[in-house]
């Protein structure tokens, strides 16, 4: 039971959190860097940026229709293609 808990995820967050006074957090990846330029690297990575699209969509998510079959089941009465000039 104290080895479950201590390899639990909670668990890791917090003693992470107590380790993070001076370091780089990325709550979207789950991660802490040591150093400024890790923290530019990162922010600049393919990974970040797929995780932070799957974190703003659970934070925000879409009241929008977002599949092809959400789409078609909607009125086209309500929607108006704008062309550009």
């Amino acid at each position: 039971m104290y080895d479950d808990h201590m390899t639990s995820k909670k668990h890791r967050k917090n003693e992470v959190q107590k380790d993070t006074v001076g370091a780089w957090v990325c709550q979207a990846c789950d991660l802490v860097l040591s150093s400024q330029s890790e923290w530019v690297k990162h922010l600049c990575g393919r990974r970040h940026h797929e995780k932070l699209k799957e974190w703003s969509v659970r934070l925000f998510p879409t009241t929008h229709p977002t599949t092809e079959q959400e789409i078609d089941l909607l009125d086209d009465s309500h929607y108006e293609e704008i062309e550009d000039e």
